[in-house]
This record gives C-alpha cells, structure tokens and sequence, in this order.
C-alpha cells in the first residue's frame, strides 16, 4: 500500500523580470558588541552569562539604560545621541546606585573612536565559547570600541555623571524630558546640526508633535568633558497641533508635521552627479555644492509612512523657507513644492516607520533605509522605488533568543546590578517583560568584502535589557528575487523540511535538467544546486529532480529550522537567484493530475482483496480540465481505499492529528507519511465510507495537525 506514481512536476511555470538586486547574505546579521550599559548579558546553549562592557556607562556615567543613539561620523570619533537614560547616582557611604532626578527623561551624548568596526567581535567569540561547553568565558574586546561619553562638569552629590544634552532658545511647550529625543545630525562649517523632538502627546497611541533644529555652539573637535557641547535652539523644522480623537487620526495627506523623525543624508555635487540625482532636484538646487536630503516620518510615527525633502548644505540656517518637499512625479518628472503639506508618501500604504535611518552606501550604490524592529529597504534615488522590506534582526530569531528577555525562558534584566529609589529604601523593580529590538541607526561606514559584498553597520536599541549593540549585516548583489512553493499545491505561505517544493524565478538555469530517476535525486544538476539557509543561520544543500531557467524542483533539507529561511541558487559558485520562504514542521499538499493544485488528485484507488485500480480522468485542452472518472465502490464488497500522494505531510504529529473529509463525510485515516520510494513524496491512505455510493463528483479536504491542505475532488458511481 506504498506504490506510487512517477512524478516529475514540471509542467507550471511563471516568468518574474531578470535584474540585479541587493540581497541580504541569509545568517549575516551579528552583534558585534553592546555600546552602553555596566553589564553585557546573554543566554546562549542554556547558560547564562554576564561580563562587565567596555564602557561600564553605570559606575562611570551613571547611566543605567539608553536609547537610540543616533550616529555621526567624524574624522576622529563616531558621535553618539542618545535618549531617555535611565539614570543613577552612587551614595558615598554603603555605595549603592540610586535613581537619579531625571532618570528616563535626561538625554546624552556618548562616542567611540573612528575605528575599523569590522575587527570587533567579541559577541560572537563569547557565544563561541558558551557553545565549545565553557560557563565562563574570558575574551578580551580586541578590536572593539569602549563607549565612553561627555561628564557634567560640575556634578552635584545626586546628579548623575554624564552631561544632559542641552539646547537652549527652546519655546514655551518645547522640552527635552522623556520622549523628547534627538532624532538625526549632520556636520557643516566645525558645528553639529541636531534635529530633535521637543513635543509629544501622551496616551497610547503616542504622538511626536514637533521637531526643531538646533547648533552646537562650540565645534565637535573641542568637545570634553570639561566643555561638553551645549546647543541653539535655531527653528521649528516640523509640527502638528494634539491629536483630538486618537481613535480616528487626520489623514496625512495634506497635512503639516511629516518630518517629526528626520535623519539626513548629505551629498555633494560629485555624488549628485555621478549617481544621476541632479537632474530630478529642483533648479534652486542642481547647482548647491551640497545638498541635505531629508527623509522624514510624522506625527502619527509607527503610523507614517517615509516623507522626503531637500535642501542646500548652505541655508542651513535659513529655516524650511529653502527646503522643497517631494511631491511625486508628473509626466515622469520628480514635482517639489516649498509647502511640506505637498510632501508624497514614499512607500505603499499602509506602512508604519517611526524611528528610522537612511544613508547612502557607494559601495551599493544604493540608499539604505531601516526601521521599526527590524527592517531594511533600498532604493537607488532618494526617492524611490523603495524595494520590499526584508527582516534582518527579530526577537524570535537566533541572536535575539540570546541577547533579548523572553520571560520564563532566560534571567536576562534590564539591569544586572541592583538600583535603589531615592532614599534607598528598596530596590526599584526594572520589570519582567519581554525584550524587543527597535530604533536601528545605520552608521556611516562600511566594509567592502573580497567576494563582493559589503558590510554594513548599525546601532540596534533594545527594551530589556535597555540598552544600545553594535549590529552589523551583509549584503550582496544578486538577481530579482523569485517565490518558492509547495510543488503539489503551489501554496506559497510555507514549507516544510523533507517535502517537494519549487522556486519560480528568471535565468535560474542554462538548460532544462531532470534527474535520471526520481528515486535517488543528486544536489546538482547542470552545475545548478540549491542551498536552504534556515533560520539558525545553517546552510543545506537541497536534492534536485528538475532543473530549468524559470523553475527548479527540489527537496527540502532535512533539519531545516522553523522560521524564515532562504534558498538560494547556485551556478558553480554564482549567485543566479534567491527567495525568502517560511519553513513549518508540516506544510500538507496535494499532487493533482493537471500539475496546478486544483482538480482532480494524483491518486490510487486500492480495492480490499482485489488489488488497484488507477484513478482515471478525462481531459479536453483547456488548462485545469481534467475531471476524475467515477470510481464504484459497489465493486468493492469488502471495501476500497484512497491513495492521496502529496507532500509536507510526514512531519505531522500522530495519526489523530491527521483528518480526511470526503463529500462532507468523515473517512478513516490509517496512514500518513513518507511514500518510502521517492524522496520528499508522502501518502495518505484513506477507508472510503460505503455512503459515498453514488454520490458523483465530490471535494476530498485534508487537515495535518490543523493545517489544510489544497482542496481535491474525486468521483463516485
């Protein structure tokens, strides 16, 4: 009762456009070290450990937890703005950290040397240890930097160490407390100009209502801890009035305040003209020297969408009177407007960005925009076609398993070392609620790799622990990415390990290939393999059984980890497509006659005590024709079964788990698994209930471990 048919599926195939794209390399995003904080923690191969960080930002600054710390590259340091500390001071006597006034609502700045980030890792070579069996790993930070940050010069005994960010010139209603935070920074002629956020509305959902821009008042290069930098309040780059009703928000088209979160990117005239940006500026701007792109979200943050404007470096100070705002494009040409309620959506609705971060990576030739929690997009022109969004860091993914809490599992907090209220008295409980990442900041430097790809690197904010990582990924150029499909049911949603799957795509392959037989399947044909990158980061060549320039056939590895995964294909050693997928324990599928999921089954009828009968069908021309000749079960006095092959199946979690419905009748299930011939192909034997006599043409559903299969139909006498 395992015979099965030849399949070789091979008859459906979609074309998608051939090009070039920037591709994340699948397992390249690692944190490389934690920036703030006294303690790193993480929870790795069961153990959990803790070292004291480079910086130890508690016993030296007197900051607990920090945020955000938006980047700017200089020649010597890499600045740092950070937001809402979490803050404490040590008593002389007994030396305990207490809460600080202004804990969560007083920002600072911190910074690193410039250095070569590429040669830090001590993440990595910690986990490396816990993995090789040591509880108590000793690594030194090598190449890593010591976060260290701007003191107040003159601390009073309850004050915390480090120097609260200041801007002075702020207007009635303008603050600098909690949610009210630096949000993008540029360097022009020896100063600093910040954007920050000055006024907010409370209440879920939360608002950001105004942001202005500011100027240091000394140059970065004399920054210290005895002069730290203080800034000017110069004007209001963006602001909205309260939201009335935060169950009915005003529409954004139209509307003020859409650059809240404002991080820029500064080009000169050399690279507006060798990338082809010049000529879709506005006039007043084709001829700037340097120009600021803006790329803003609004009021309505993890409701916005991406907003853009411009301007030239050198009215700076002339307030958003000599910014343009893009509008969209008419006849193929880009419209600006000098009126920011013109500005355009960048990206589909509905989107939400909130906190995020854009720069210009040459080596790419792309911008680099990343948000929320967290995503990248690209796009080769500040304004857009923005690519679809791809995951490079999640809390449920391998890294963030070990550096981020999830309650129940790991000790992880949000500070290792025990803080006190005010008086002393007792310990403030700093919560026990899941960790999440969020606020990535790209920095502006990059590492060009021997085999193409380019590093890039960012800092990632997370909430428990709070505090701030070095992150870094990789990306390389690859061509459009193609969809990857349950091979019998073309169902698109997931896959699973040990089941038949297909990858549509463009110029996969030089030829038609097929495997010489179906039974013993090689991992290349033609000189095209497929590997699967799971989402442990674990690379796996898959069996190949059919090979061609829009579509391959393949087996998925066994021990392919649940969640995102991508498979990529291999020309020798290039590169020629790739598609993200999901995998799951069971993804149930259904051959079918016509090869498109729909119809007829390939199937077996299996007469008790007589032997089988091969399910027929009639077909005409047209594409998904074929119908099932009826099948009488009066033939069958002792009974009859139903061979269904399909795959995704056996992975499932016990017979009871596994449920046939035929013509609305419940059917009895006495087999679920590997077919046992062909690699990847599973069966399902099903007992035909004698009320199916005469019944005609009817639907046969499956559910594996509740999840449906594509649905079939068969027919009886």
């Amino acid at each position: 009762m395992k015979a099965g048919p030849h399949l070789l599926l091979a008859s459906f195939c979609c074309w998608y456009c051939a090009g070039q794209s920037v591709l994340l390399v699948p397992g390249s995003t690692i944190p490389r070290v934690q920036l703030t904080g006294e303690r790193f923690q993480i929870f790795s191969q069961g153990k959990y450990f803790t070292a004291l960080t480079a910086g130890r930002s508690l016993s030296q600054y007197g900051i607990i937890g920090a945020d955000l710390g938006f980047p700017v590259v200089l020649s010597d340091k890499i600045v740092f703005l950070f937001g809402d500390n979490l803050a404490a001071y040590t008593l002389t006597s007994g030396g305990a950290y207490l809460l600080a006034s202004g804990s969560g609502a007083d920002d600072s700045i911190g910074y690193i040397p410039n250095v070569d980030l590429s040669q830090c890792h001590y993440i990595a070579d910690v986990d490396q240890q816990l993995s090789l069996g040591n509880a108590s790993p000793s690594v030194g930070f090598g190449g890593c930097p010591a976060m260290r940050f701007y003191k107040n010069p003159h601390p009073r005994p309850t004050d915390h160490l480090f120097n609260t960010t200041a801007i002075s010139g702020l207007l009635p209603g303008e603050g600098m407390g909690p949610f009210q935070i630096p949000v993008g920074a540029f360097v022009h002629r020896d100063r600093l100009y910040m954007f920050y956020d000055v006024r907010y509305q409370t209440g879920q959902p939360y608002f950001a209502l105004e942001s202005v821009m500011a100027r240091s008042d000394q140059s970065p290069s004399t920054w210290s801890d005895a002069s730290p930098p203080t800034f000017t309040r110069l004007y209001t780059v963006s602001s909205h009035p309260p939201i009335a009703d935060p169950s009915h928000l005003p529409p954004q088209a139209g509307d003020f305040g859409k650059f809240i979160f404002t991080p820029p990117v500064v080009m000169d005239a050399a690279v507006l003209s060798g990338g082809g940006f010049a000529s879709g500026l506005p006039p007043a701007l084709q001829g700037a020297s340097k120009v600021v792109f803006v790329f803003g979200s609004s009021w309505a943050y993890a409701r916005s969408n991406l907003y853009l404007a411009a301007f030239s470096i050198d009215d700076v100070e002339a307030g958003t009177s000599k910014w343009f705002y893009y509008a969209g494009q008419k006849g193929g040409s880009n419209v600006w407007s000098n009126d920011e309620r013109a500005a355009a959506p960048l990206l589909p609705d509905p989107i939400g960005i909130g906190n995020h971060s854009v720069i210009w990576n040459p080596a790419l030739g792309r911008f680099i925009l990343m948000y929320r929690n967290v995503l990248v997009r690209f796009s080769a022109t500040p304004w857009g076609p923005w690519t679809d969004p791809v995951s490079v860091f999640d809390f449920q993914s391998a890294w963030g398993k070990k550096l981020i809490h999830h309650p129940g599992v790991d000790q992880i907090t949000r500070s290792v070392d025990p803080i006190y209220n005010t008086s002393g008295s007792s310990p403030v409980d700093l919560g026990n609620v899941a960790g999440v990442p969020y606020g990535p900041n790209l920095i502006d430097q990059f590492t060009q790799n021997p085999d193409g790809s380019v590093t890039v690197y960012f800092g990632m904010s997370t909430w428990n622990p709070y505090e701030v990582f070095l992150m870094s990924s990789t990306f390389q150029f690859g061509p459009q990415p193609g969809s990857v499909k349950s091979a019998a049911s073309y169902d698109a949603s997931a896959i699973s390990p040990d089941s038949i799957a297909t990858l549509f795509g463009a110029a996969l392959s030089d030829a038609v290939y097929a495997a010489p037989t179906d039974a013993s399947l090689p991992t290349s044909l033609g000189g095209t393999s497929v590997m699967v990158i799971d989402s442990a980061g674990v690379s796996r060549a898959a069996l190949l059984s059919y090979v061609s320039p829009g579509q391959i056939n393949f087996v998925v590895p066994s021990g392919s980890a649940a969640g995102p995964a991508t498979v990529k294909v291999l020309h020798g050693s290039s590169l020629v497509g790739s598609a993200t997928t999901i995998v799951t324990s069971v993804a149930p599928g259904l051959f079918t006659a016509n090869a498109t999921g729909t119809g007829a089954p390939y199937a077996l009828f299996l007469s008790i005590g007589t032997g089988s009968t091969q399910l027929t069908y009639s077909c005409d021309a047209a594409p998904g024709s074929c119908v099932p000749q009826p099948f009488d079960l009066s033939t069958s006095p002792a009974g009859a079964y139903l061979e269904l092959y399909g795959t995704g199946i056996r992975n499932n979690s016990g017979l009871d788990s596994v449920t046939v419905t035929i013509g609305g009748i419940p059917a009895t299930v006495t087999y679920a698994g590997p077919q046992g011939q062909y690699p990847g192909l599973d069966q399902v034997n099903v007992l035909l209930p004698s009320g199916l006599q005469g019944k005609g043409e009817v639907e046969v559903q499956l559910l594996v471990d509740g999840g449906p299969a594509n649905t079939v139909r068969v027919a009886f006498q």
